[in-house]
């Protein structure tokens, strides 16, 4: 077996943002919709929040990406975290229904601007032999702040949501204070091509029936149901499962485990 290339310094700093990025981000996610019942709102206005968000956090990459290949990851990460951190803060100032939804709104916005940039980054820093287990470590990394990143956010809440969001604004301000010091702009081709002949490219290859037609699928038949079971679940435990149950067959089994995950 050829040898593999190392990893240089850049993918590891990017993967470290990525797990703060991904904590401060499911940290609010995940337990939004009980916020939102506690401040009185309806299932339905959740879920008008959440859809328009989630358009938001998914589109916006196609033209940050975009801008990025263009002006540099480094310049868009810091733009990103310049969107990031005052609508964070926002959410612990707002709590009228059009201020939340312009406050996700935003966040949305800043996550998307964001969401591109550690993967195209690991994309940039990896080989033919190093690129399957350097993306493979990245979504390990994904999954490493969105699952702490709820937890603490969950123990936190208990005390107060502001100190939630908070952490979540704190974890924007070490993204970027890691960014600032540590973040080199990774090796790549200069783009020569305009940001306007990028976009032009990607509605082109919209254009394609077959291909838009698979997104189209993949996204009623996968990220819908995956997205609606994600917005109501931590809503549902936190209104019609005793968790105390739950507590208590955890701690039958793992103790430490649920000691950990238990207030």
């Amino acid at each position: 077996m050829a040898d593999r290339t190392p990893f240089p310094r850049v993918f590891w700093v990017a993967n470290l943002i990525e797990v703060f990025e991904r904590f401060a981000y499911y940290g609010i996610y995940f337990g939004f919709g009980i916020y939102m019942a506690q401040l009185g709102y309806s299932r339905d206005q959740l879920g008008i929040i959440q859809s328009i968000f989630l358009v938001i956090s998914y589109g916006v990459p196609i033209f940050s990406g975009a801008i990025a290949d263009k002006y540099g990851f480094k310049r868009v990460l810091l733009v990103s975290y310049a969107a990031y951190l005052p609508a964070v803060l926002l959410l612990t100032m707002t709590k009228s229904f059009s201020g939340i939804a312009l406050t996700m709104l935003a966040i949305g916005f800043a996550a998307g601007i964001f969401k591109p940039l550690i993967s195209a980054t690991v994309r940039a820093t990896t080989d033919a032999s190093n690129k399957t287990i350097g993306f493979g470590i990245f979504y390990a990394m994904v999954n490493v702040g969105g699952s702490f990143g709820p937890i603490v956010a969950g123990k936190l809440r208990a005390i107060s949501w502001e100190l939630s969001f908070y952490t979540a604004a704190g974890m924007i301000v070490l993204m970027a204070l890691v960014t600032i010091f540590f973040y080199k702009e990774p090796p790549r081709e200069e783009e020569v091509k305009s940001v306007g002949e990028k976009i032009r490219e990607i509605f082109e290859v919209m254009s394609d029936g077959k291909f838009s037609l698979f997104i189209i699928l993949l996204g009623v038949f996968f990220w819908w149901p995956f997205w609606a079971f994600f917005n109501l679940c931590a809503l549902y435990v936190d209104s019609s499962v005793d968790t105390a149950e739950l507590y208590r067959g955890m701690h039958s089994v793992v103790p430490f485990l649920a000691n950990f995950l238990s207030r």
